[in-house]
C-alpha cells in the first residue's frame, strides 16, 4: 500500500509521508528496548494505513464527485447546446419567414403601386386624348372664326369702299345739283330780267298802244 502511494507520486500524499519519515528518525533514537520500538512501529504502521485508507477513500469520493459534477456539466453543456441549437434554429426559421413575409408584402405593394400608377398613366392619357381632341376641336373652331374673320374684314373693306364709293357718288351729285342750283338761279336770274326787260317795256308802250286804240275808237 505505502508502495502504491510512493509510487502514484500525489504531491499532497508525499510531503506528509516525508515528515513521517521524519518522525520515524526521530523517534528512533528515543526508543532504546525493541520491544517498545516494535509497539510503535505497529501502532504508526496501523495508524498510516488508516490514514491512507481515509485519504484514499477521500480521493475516490471526490473523484467521483468530479465524475458526477463532469457527467452533470457536460449533461447541461449538452442541454444548452441543444437549446442554443434550438434557438438558433428557431431564429433562423423565423427569420426565414419573416423575410419571407416582408418579401411577399414586398411584392405585394410593388404589384398594388403598379396597377395604381397603371391607373393614373391610363388616366393621365386619357386626359392627355381629351386635351389633344379640344386642341385640336379649338384649332378646328380658331381656323373657322379666322375664315369667318378674314370673310368678315373682306366684307368690311368692300363695304367701306362701297361706302367710300357712294360718299363720292354723293357728293358728285350735291356738286351737280348745286350746278343745276346755280344755273337754275342764273336761268331764273336772266328770265327774271327779261321779264322786267319787257314788263318795263310794255309799261312803256302801253299809252302808245292806248291812244292808238283810243283815235281807231274814234275814227
Amino acid at each position: 500500500m505505502a508502495k502504491a502511494m510512493l509510487n502514484a507520486k500525489n504531491p499532497i500524499i508525499i510531503p506528509k509521508l516525508r515528515q513521517r519519515c521524519v518522525k520515524f528518525q526521530l523517534s528512533v533514537t528515543k526508543y532504546s528496548s525493541p520491544i517498545a520500538y516494535g509497539q510503535y512501529l505497529h501502532a504508526e504502521f496501523a495508524s498510516g494505513l488508516a490514514g491512507a485508507l481515509f485519504r484514499t477513500t477521500i480521493r475516490g469520493i471526490v473523484a467521483l464527485q468530479a465524475q458526477v459534477r463532469g457527467t452533470q456539466a457536460r449533461a447541461r453543456f449538452l442541454d444548452m447546446s441543444k437549446e442554443h441549437a434550438a434557438t438558433q434554429i428557431q431564429r433562423t426559421v423565423r427569420g426565414y419567414q419573416a423575410r419571407k413575409q416582408c418579401k411577399h408584402e414586398l411584392r405585394l405593394i410593388t404589384r398594388m403601386q403598379g396597377r395604381l400608377r397603371q391607373r393614373l398613366a391610363k388616366r393621365l392619357v386619357e386626359k392627355r386624348k381629351e386635351e389633344a381632341r379640344s386642341a385640336a376641336h379649338f384649332q378646328e373652331v380658331t381656323y373657322q372664326l379666322e375664315g369667318k374673320l378674314m370673310a368678315l374684314t373682306r366684307q368690311l373693306n368692300e363695304s367701306q369702299t362701297r361706302s367710300a364709293q357712294l360718299a363720292e357718288k354723293i357728293r358728285q351729285a350735291h356738286a351737280e345739283s348745286q350746278q343745276l342750283r346755280d344755273a337754275q338761279s342764273a336761268t331764273i336770274a336772266s328770265a327774271t330780267a327779261e321779264l322786267s326787260a319787257r314788263v318795263e317795256q310794255l309799261q312803256k308802250t302801253r299809252p302808245l298802244q292806248m291812244s292808238a286804240v283810243l283815235s281807231w275808237n274814234k275814227t
